[in-house]
């Protein structure tokens, strides 16, 4: 069969699913899809998404209820533009948005940035079962949390008491047990919340184990011992109707028996038992105007995670112990407020934030010999107008400036420094009801982390090795993103329509990416590369996502397609981006009780990398939920399918060319919930 996505099967299978659902929703009445009432901060304001001149992406905690979600990354990858690579360990998935990645994206949780750069392993652990919202900011708009962010933004929210207690209600819980097929895991979640008077409070927790994971075609990939915990606990105090303060307190504690690069299949022969612990405490300070729109958001934090692996002291040759934590001290606040100038709206909104890593690695108890102990210091700030010209036409210029300090702690090298004058203009114009229209010029600006200059590893064992650069120049890119949006009723009394298109054009100087400078030989694994941190002179990353959302009474169903390329402009060279990909999603309302959904994923052939080994077939993936929730009742079932076909793929690995490990094949899941 061919490896283009298209096969006639998944067509009709599309195809009948669609007709089958619609047919149902046209017996019942329209639930229009609403942009004016999706509200999102991704831009460090509240703002309408019908009006926002930027590229963003929304999930809510019901959207991750009705996925079923075992972790973050299984619903971002839906959306256009977001994937994750790196297999389907828990350690190994490593987020990318428009083809950046690492430290070329801003993730943040409640405000505080997560800024380990562990390399092979993920950057970020977080319990979806705790989430209230997602948002993914696209493009060099991300600028407003913080240099560094020129591909995008994570920015996570967790749950408070507020988002889960009813009017006139004061205390709840919930309890929920799952189970799944491909790794045997098993998951006890709890969460309890309260309010009294002007105070509230919220406790998480969920533990979980699994094993060995069953792959697609029926391979599994061993070894796989794990387990894990997460715990969120906040306290809340409404000091006046328009005033919050709130402490959170964030943790999460895995460990897994597996190969020390958390991304290799079954023929890495090193096996340790690798763990990582994340904690995480905010002090947030947030305002509201007359009409409960957030204006202040103030946070100061730390974040701590350290991954590492025990020594194995029964293989040859002896695996010894390993350690890289990432300590950040930071804060991150920004205010706006509305006024007018004669005929002219504004709405400024000003912000700054900084934060100090320092980094430590041990390897057998003395400083590591991969990325040696560093300290990055940031420094920034910006302001942003939005000016209503008039009704239909509004014009945003916004500025932010940056300085970065990066050092080693032995001084062996000298510090270096930089510091960046960023400017944006954004035009949105709204020519009829319910469209939008927008062209967007912004800059953003990125520091070399510690461990893309001084990364360093000459060992004949390792599945790669590494040369510093500490000549690594900083990443500038310029881009233009240019969009549409349009809300109404459809053709032939269809129900509500959505549609959504956004392109954009950055060009990069001096993109950062990993590059094979040589190889050497090890005794097990063979030729292996030696690899390095270089810029690209001039690199150029576009694209575009469409998006189309379709609601009429019981019946939802959203399509969407993106498609990036990145570019060498001196020699041709095309450099890491995601496959093309399509998704589909739809859902039915049987009863007030009974759901059913339905997901695919489409992902076209990556077969024009200029690195070869990076090179990936097409694939497709197809899943199937079901939820039962009797009205009335305080309970819920879930039962689901992933991968309900058992294909075999290895998404595609970016920077991370080598590694080829095949993602996890069909899995049966099962849930129960309880609220009281």
């Amino acid at each position: 069969m061919s490896d283009r996505v298209f096969t006639w099967s998944s067509r009709l299978l599309a195809g009948a699913a669609v007709a089958a659902l619609s047919a149902g929703a046209a017996l019942a009445a329209d639930a229009p899809v609403d942009l004016e009432g999706v509200i999102v901060t991704a831009v460090r304001a509240p703002t309408p998404l019908a009006d926002l001149p930027a590229p963003v992406s929304v999930i809510t905690a019901g959207d991750i209820a009705d996925r079923q979600a075992v972790s973050y990354p299984e619903v971002l990858e839906r959306l256009p533009g977001v994937d994750f690579f790196g297999g389907p360990r828990v350690q190994g998935e490593m987020p990318s948005i428009r083809g950046a990645t690492g430290r070329q994206i801003v993730a943040v949780i409640d405000g505080a940035r997560q800024n380990a750069s562990p390399g092979l392993s993920s950057p970020l652990f977080l319990e979806p079962f705790f989430l209230s919202r997602a948002e993914v900011l696209k493009g060099v708009s991300s600028a407003v949390y913080g240099g560094g962010g020129i591909g995008g933004a994570l920015t996570f929210t967790t749950l408070d008491a507020g988002n889960l207690l009813s009017e006139g209600d004061q205390l709840g819980a919930d309890l929920r047990a799952e189970s799944q097929s491909a790794n045997e895991g098993r998951r006890l979640l709890a969460r309890a919340y309260g309010r009294q008077g002007a105070f509230d409070g919220f406790l998480g927790l969920t533990t979980g184990d699994w094993g060995p994971i069953r792959q697609g075609g029926g391979t599994t990939l061993r070894p796989g011992d794990g387990q894990a915990v997460s715990l969120l606990a906040k306290a809340g105090w409404q000091a006046t109707d328009h005033l919050r303060a709130e402490l959170s307190h964030l943790y999460y504690d895995m460990e897994d028996f597996q190969p020390n690069n958390p991304q290799a299949d079954a023929s890495f022969p090193y096996f340790q038992n690798n763990w990582a612990t994340q904690r995480q405490t905010v002090l947030n300070l947030s305002g509201a105007d007359s009409d409960g729109q957030k204006t202040l958001d103030l946070s100061v934090y730390v974040t701590r995670l350290e991954t590492g692996a025990d020594p194995n002291l029964k293989v040859t040759p002896v695996l010894t112990s390993t350690s890289t934590l990432t300590d950040t001290l930071g804060f991150s606040g920004a205010d706006s407020w509305r006024f007018s100038t004669g005929p002219l709206g504004h709405r400024v909104t000003v912000g700054a934030d900084g934060y100090r890593d320092q980094i430590e690695s041990r390897t057998d108890g003395l400083p590591g010999t991969v990325s040696p102990d560093g300290k990055q210091t940031s420094l920034g700030g910006f302001l942003r107008d939005e000016i209503t010209l008039t009704p239909w036409l509004s014009l945003t210029p916004a500025v932010r400036y940056d300085h970065f300090e990066t050092e080693l702690k032995s001084g062996a090298s000298p510090t270096t420094s930089d510091d960046r004058m960023s400017p944006s203009l954004a035009v949105t114009v709204k020519p009829i009801s319910g469209a939008m229209v927008y062209l967007s010029r912004g800059s953003g600006f990125r520091a070399p982390a510690v461990n893309e200059l001084y990364q360093s590893l000459s060992t004949p064992t390792a599945f790669a090795n590494f040369r510093p650069n500490p000549a690594l120049k900083p990443e500038i890119s310029e881009e233009w993103d240019a969009g549409a949006r349009w809300s109404g009723d459809a053709p032939l009394s269809l129900g509500r329509l959505t549609l959504q298109g956004d392109y954009y054009k950055a060009d990069v100087e001096n993109l950062i990416t990993v590059v094979v400078v040589g190889f050497y030989t090890n005794p097990v694994l063979g030729r292996r590369p030696i690899q390095q941190y270089q810029n690209v002179s001039k690199a150029e990353r576009e694209g575009f996502e469409l998006q189309a959302g379709l609601s009429q009474g019981a019946f939802s169903g959203q399509l969407a397609y993106s498609q990036i390329r990145v570019r060498d402009k001196l020699t041709g060279a095309n450099l890491f981006a995601p496959p093309d990909k399509w998704t589909l999603s739809l859902a039915y309302a049987f009863s007030p009780s009974v759901d059913l959904r339905w997901s695919s994923m489409w992902v076209e052939a990556q077969d024009y990398d200029s690195t070869l080994l990076r090179r990936r077939p097409a694939y497709e993936t197809h899943d199937l939920f079901v939820t039962w929730a009797p009205q009335g009742r305080t309970w819920r079932l879930d039962a689901g399918v992933t991968n309900l076909f058992d294909k075999r793929y290895a998404a595609y690995k970016q920077s991370t060319a080598y590694p080829n490990v095949y993602e996890q094949g069909r899995n049966f899941r099962l849930g129960v919930s309880r609220h009281f």
